[in-house]
């Protein structure tokens, strides 16, 4: 296993982990530099088609002014992703471009990029070293855009990304800007056994180092591989709130 490229590291982690489709509920805190604390529920759908390209619906349950507010993302092979916000006091869905890619979601530390699986064929994986986390071995993997196109989009001029060598799971992301610096660090925390051979983090958190911010997420309820509708992924869906 130590000679596997940064690549088929990526690769198996997407194969063994990822499932067919999924289903989250979530908790979610927004904590500012000061330790004020806002609360909301969100929920989370995803399904992957026989391209392996991945359909995204993320709604706000509460509070009240966030409820309805949808973010829908569409994924394809050969062309732009195709991503939509709906806002229910605007009724209004807009459409999200590739120059709004590095903006954050709904005051969130996650940017609409983070909300998109991980395009493997878009960077180049490198294995850097080997690091334990929380007494388990990690390989470190080094992510960079490998396309003209990517580098332009992303916030991010590289990641750097612990994966467990024993489940191949993604358990912390540092991020680093356009000028090389760190300023953003994604943990995974309480990883357990959701269905067999499937690992989930139960705590997960986005914290932006430079505004000292925090996006922290629960999980309340979760589903995988349990058959979701393809028609959950459509704008109507979405509009629905």
């Amino acid at each position: 296993s130590e000679q596997l490229t940064g690549r088929q590291i990526m690769d198996r982690e997407e194969k063994q982990n990822k499932g067919n489709d999924e289903y989250n509920k979530m908790s979610m805190k927004l904590i500012n530099d000061r330790g004020q604390e806002r609360n909301r529920k969100v929920e989370y759908f995803r399904k992957t088609d026989k391209s392996d390209n991945d359909k995204i619906l993320m709604r706000f349950l509460e509070p009240a002014d966030v409820k309805g507010v949808g973010l829908l993302t569409v994924e394809y092979s050969e062309r732009d992703d195709d991503q939509w916000l709906y806002l229910p006091a605007l009724r209004k869905v807009r459409r999200i471009t590739s120059s709004d890619q590095g903006d954050n979601f709904m005051g969130t530390d996650f940017t609409y990029e983070d909300i998109r699986s991980e395009k493997l064929d878009q960077h180049q994986y490198s294995v850097a070293r080997s690091e334990v986390i929380e007494g388990h071995d990690c390989y470190v993997i080094e992510a960079v855009p490998s396309t003209e196109k990517q580098k332009k989009e992303s916030s991010y001029s590289r990641r750097e990304i612990w994966v467990r060598k024993d489940i191949f799971l993604t358990v912390q992301t540092k991020y680093y800007d356009k000028k090389g610096e760190y300023f953003k660090v994604e943990i995974r925390k309480d990883i357990a056994e959701v269905t067999p051979n499937i690992y989930r983090p139960n705590l997960m958190e986005m914290k932006n180092l430079k505004s000292g911010h925090t996006t922290r997420l629960g999980f309340d309820e979760r589903k995988i591989n349990k058959g979701l509708n393809d028609n959950i992924f459509s704008e109507r869906e979405l509009q629905k709130g």
